[in-house]
């Protein structure tokens, strides 16, 4: 059979389970109702513009975002290998590699679908509420009975912070469900696979503030970079004197990309030495 015809079936089978079974529709609602609620119970501040929110409120979607593709990789292989079902489909018909690829583009797939429904909702609650606007400074030096304001960043430069930060995020998504799939590889159950995903995924998310862990350890660890560019965004937002590195989108991205591919390989590798019948 002509793997691009085994990819495509599989592609397909993948996508009516994943279509076809409840746990991606409550991902979306879970995903859009934290983004909302985000948005909408969190306290203003005085300095606050569209662009605080819309960074305040995407972060918190995305942790969910997170959690959900971590669950979603980490049960993809061990919960039908422990069903059982994958011994009667795999000897005959397909290959192990290409189960993994195709489970590994269902979950990239998830990543993007759960991203754009956290996007549109920061961003629905940012443009119809305080605005998407130029971030601006009341000039105190002006000797003028009308305020007048000087532009700190123009709304097209935040877009671009914002977009690039929206970029890496989708990119260390898709990393984060690849690594489940990594673990969900090496387990026969559900359990054990998603005890393993949650324990890593703590310490990849809180190196910092559970293990002191210093700013240059932090700068190779991918899952920091989407957090860290939306706290820029925000301050930006705010008027603040803050730094933007326009390298961060890049090495975000690389090292996504990296911890990603290489989970899938491994993840590739690992099961094919699996003994299915046990």
């Amino acid at each position: 059979m002509n793997v691009l015809v085994r990819l495509g079936r599989l592609l397909h089978v993948e996508a009516q389970k994943v279509l076809g079974g409840r746990a991606l529709k409550i991902g979306l609602v879970a995903v859009a109702a934290v983004t909302a609620l985000t948005a909408w119970t969190h306290d203003p501040t005085a300095d606050e513009t569209g662009w605080t929110l819309l960074s305040t409120a995407l972060a918190a979607g995305l942790w969910a975002a997170e959690i959900f593709l971590l669950v979603a990789g980490t049960t993809s292989i061990a919960g039908e290998t422990g069903q059982g079902t994958l011994k009667m489909i795999l000897p005959h018909a397909y290959r192990r590699s290409d189960w993994i690829v195709a489970k590994a583009l269902i979950l990239a797939a998830q990543a993007v679908v759960m991203l754009a429904a956290a996007v549109g909702v920061a961003w629905a609650f940012a443009k119809f509420g305080p605005g998407l606007a130029d971030v601006t400074q009341q000039d105190d030096l002006a000797f003028s009975d009308v305020p007048k304001y000087v532009v700190l960043r123009t709304s097209g430069e935040m877009n671009g912070f914002f977009l690039d930060s929206v970029a890496v995020s989708l990119g260390s998504l898709v990393a984060t469900a690849w690594v489940g799939l990594l673990i969900s590889c090496v387990f026969d159950s559900v359990v054990p696979a998603l005890s393993t995903g949650f324990l890593l995924f703590l310490g990849v998310k809180s190196a910092g503030a559970l293990f002191g862990a210093s700013p240059e350890l932090l700068a190779k660890i991918y899952a920091t970079y989407p957090g860290e560019m939306l706290s820029r965004v925000e301050k930006l937002g705010r008027g603040f004197a803050e730094k933007w590195y326009p390298e961060m989108g890049a090495e975000g991205l690389g090292l996504a990309a990296m911890v990603g591919v290489a989970s899938v390989i491994f993840g590739a590798a690992v099961f094919a030495r699996r003994d299915l019948q046990s």
